[in-house]
């Protein structure tokens, strides 16, 4: 049988019970009474133990889980994670490149409708902007305003346009329907200012798409 010492014995006390054990015969009484062969040095099972943890063998079965073990247990989930990733991580590149080019978009439709205020509010003639179903102004640069002697928008709007016949909110209506079948129309006004004074015009209309609204 084999022997330790435990810690904190006497190590005088420990050797002297070592020696009296490795002398004794397998027939003397205190042998006899375990059921022993006697005493000898305990083995090494250092590698024992290690060869018994890596084959999970008794009782180390439960000890710690292998790298090609967790591979083989659980390849369905991590090949999903893995995909998981990969497409969280093109999800988000895709994301970053639409927001760039979205950016830019923006910036570049920006500058476009500064550049078109810049030349609608400069522009040497008037300029105004009907809407297609109402025929009402919706837009008007500084020319337009002066022609008609108002300071603002809001007064053009306010304004009574339209006359008597052939000048009426009719006549605008019908000429504003040619230029969805002519794609621009061109035609004589007479328009009165702020004032009551006639002048007369000629109008050039043409379709356009400003926002999501439909102007002429």
């Amino acid at each position: 049988m084999a022997f330790c010492v435990l810690e904190g014995t006497n190590k005088a006390l420990s050797k002297q019970v070592a020696i009296a054990l490795l002398m004794m015969d397998e027939d003397h009484p205190a042998a006899t009474a375990i059921r022993g062969a006697g005493w000898t040095i305990p083995a090494d099972y250092v590698e024992v133990r290690r060869l018994l943890r890596s084959l999970l063998l008794p009782p180390y079965e439960d000890y710690g889980i292998s790298l090609r073990e967790t591979i083989r247990n659980y390849w369905p989930w991590l090949v999903a994670l893995f995909v998981l990733l990969v497409a969280a991580i093109a999800f988000g590149v895709i994301i970053s490149i639409l927001r760039k080019r979205t950016n830019r978009f923006a910036k570049r439709l920006t500058e476009s409708e500064q550049k078109f205020r810049v030349l609608f509010e400069r522009a040497p003639v008037s300029i105004m902007v009907h809407d297609r179903q109402t025929g009402l102004i919706v837009d008007a640069n500084l020319q337009a305003l002066k022609a008609y002697g108002v300071n603002s928008l809001r007064e053009l709007q306010e304004m009574e346009l339209w006359g008597d016949p052939p000048y009426s909110y009719d006549e605008v209506l019908e000429n504003i329907s040619k230029v969805s079948e002519k794609g621009a129309h061109q035609f004589e006004w007479l328009s009165q200012t702020k004032n009551g004074n006639y002048f007369g015009k000629t109008c050039w209309f043409r379709k356009s798409i400003l926002g999501m609204r439909s102007g002429t």
